[in-house]
């Protein structure tokens, strides 16, 4: 039924709280229906919720990158640690450390304390491997960078047989 003849045959005070809820409006004398059934989002609308997901997936991802990289570092820190170990019984067996010359990567550390430690199959220390020792001291350091920011990392050292990290910063 058309909205005009039926607003004639409606009170006028029935028509006033239509008017106020909003379902009239008055245009001169004509009562016209406001159905304004927007469909579909303004281009500002989608621009906006558009720019809110990149910021959050922006987060998310440098939070996943620093989580990584934490990850790495202590992974580094558990190789080195298993390192010690075998430092420790390569010198309860041979009374000494390995040479200096010996160790140059983690590929030589793994062939040298081969029969003293077992040694996971994946390293994630970086190589070169800093190693020098003499008969009774070792010193070995290794770095870590971190992907999410060049220039940054972690520094791992081991001297004898204490463990400690230091920050880098290029």
């Amino acid at each position: 039924m058309d909205v005009r003849r039926l607003s004639y045959r409606i009170s006028p005070g029935f028509r006033c709280a239509l008017w106020h809820a909003g379902v009239f409006t008055f245009s001169s004398k004509i009562i016209t229906s406001e159905n304004n059934n927007k469909k579909g989002f303004t281009l500002i609308e989608l621009m906006i919720v558009v720019a809110i997901i990149a910021i959050l997936s922006t987060i998310g991802s440098m939070a996943y990158i620093i989580s990584r990289d934490k990850a790495r570092a202590s992974a580094c820190m558990m190789t080195m640690d298993t390192i010690k170990a075998g430092l420790e019984q390569y010198v309860g067996d041979y009374t000494f450390y390995p040479d200096s010359s010996a160790i140059t990567s983690f590929a030589d550390a793994k062939a040298v304390l081969k029969g003293s430690v077992e040694f996971s199959t994946n390293t994630t220390c970086e190589d070169p491997l800093i190693y020098v020792s003499g008969k009774t001291n070792y010193k070995m350091e290794t770095r870590v960078h971190f992907t999410g920011a060049p220039g940054l990392g972690v520094k791992i050292i081991l001297e004898n047989g204490e463990m400690h990290q230091e920050d880098l910063k290029i």
